[in-house]
């Protein structure tokens, strides 16, 4: 198992095949997300770039220009508004295929919660795990960025 580090420079995951960006909620802050993509584009031009959000931004078209894929989350206590979003991301979807769609669903949710089938190439129901239950494999490695004391930089 690895630990995870403290990411000093987005320069430092030259050479990865596949990113994964998360939370917090990469959505709150599409400038920053959008600057990130760009640059581990311009690092690596073959990387493959996935955010993993639970939220929607009218934005998402400026994300899904630089990124692979979206992995969406609906968590258990998932608000009318969060459900909305839903909606309101696998209408873009549905007009932006093309990408990797995939959704991750509580199964503690009461809500009906229409799913478009030919739009997610994965749909998983299941509990969340805790991050202290979560083990980094030994192939993959959690890099930590400090948004805070990136941007003093």
């Amino acid at each position: 198992m690895s630990e995870a580090k403290i990411l000093k420079s987005l320069d430092d995951l030259k050479g990865y095949k596949e990113i994964m960006i998360t939370g917090g909620e990469p959505m709150l802050r599409v400038d920053f997300l959008t600057s990130t993509l760009t640059q581990l584009r311009s690092n690596n031009p073959n990387v493959i770039l996935y955010v993993y959000t639970a939220l929607y931004n009218p934005r998402i078209d400026d994300v899904m220009k630089l990124s692979d894929g979206v992995h969406y989350t609906i968590h258990e206590n998932a608000t009318i508004h969060d459900l909305c979003g839903f909606e309101a991301f696998q209408v873009y979807a549905v007009k932006n295929p093309g990408k990797s769609y995939r959704v991750g669903i509580h199964p503690d949710i009461e809500a009906f919660i229409p799913i478009i089938p030919k739009v997610w190439s994965e749909v998983r129901i299941k509990k969340f795990k805790d991050q202290s239950e979560c083990i980094i494999p030994v192939t993959e490695q959690l890099y930590i960025l400090d948004i805070a004391d990136y941007e003093r930089r």
